[in-house]
């Protein structure tokens, strides 16, 4: 007998497809695309190479370390 939202067994079911499918999805979404982490690209977007004038390399190294002030 259905009390106009399902029956117990259609609860239980998706429940567990929730369950099961939840943890698969948001380990996708965190993984990321191949493509991201081959192109060496992250938060900041990447240089092409020799799209830097080799004048300015080294600072644009330190610059990405961080570690020191640059100019």
């Amino acid at each position: 007998m259905s009390n106009g939202g399902g029956s117990t067994i259609t609860w239980v079911v998706g429940g567990c497809l929730a369950a099961v499918i939840t943890p698969v999805v948001m380990m996708v979404a965190v993984r990321g695309s191949e493509s991201e982490a081959d192109t060496g690209s992250g938060a900041g977007g990447g240089l092409e190479n020799g799209s830097v004038p080799a004048a300015y390399v080294p600072r644009v190294l330190k610059a990405g370390a961080g570690t020191e002030t640059v100019w």
